[in-house]
């Protein structure tokens, strides 16, 4: 597991075959349940996924 910090900007996977990879800039990260939200801006928007769903597109 990758240490994901609120500030950072990271890379991610497109999330299609033709896709380019998008920065994710990281704002928070909530605690949910049994886990873990990221919330990031990326391209003017405002999103959040879930923290596996974040470190899977995380691009090496």
């Amino acid at each position: 597991m990758s240490e994901i910090t609120v500030g950072q900007t990271y890379t991610l996977k497109p999330s299609t075959p033709r896709g380019k990879p998008l920065g994710a800039n990281v704002t928070a990260i909530k605690g949910r349940g049994r886990g873990h939200t990221v919330e990031y801006r990326s391209g003017g928007k405002t999103m959040q996924c879930s923290m596996g769903k974040f470190e899977d597109r995380l691009a090496s």
